[in-house]
């Protein structure tokens, strides 16, 4: 069955707690690299980085790091007067849509 466009098989989105990445493979990864950081070796490799390199890492990482600020575009008809419940539900709406 195909699925209008704009739509899914799952309105509702991925349940909490099912992401794509296990959670032991999450923690596999931070121990690896909490060990790769107390051991001194990363500070080993830094220090032998071009500071171009360096900055390169840095960059990345704040991409990653960093949340990025979000737009939301609202169409709004200054015709159509909302009743009290309508504004509440389009408040709900656009909560849900910034919170994720």
């Amino acid at each position: 069955m195909a699925f209008t466009k704009g739509t899914s098989g799952n309105p509702d989105g991925r349940p909490p707690g099912k992401n794509k990445i296990s959670r032991a493979a999450k923690e596999t990864l931070l121990s690896f690299v909490a060990d790769y950081i107390d051991g001194g070796q990363a500070q080993q490799d830094w220090e032998k980085m071009k500071p171009r390199d360096r900055w390169q890492i840095i960059h990345k990482l704040a991409g990653i790091l960093i949340p990025r600020e979000t737009v939301q575009k609202v169409n709004w008809n200054n015709d159509e007067i909302m009743t009290d419940e309508q504004l509440e539900a389009e408040i709900e709406r656009l909560r849900k849509v910034v919170d994720g």
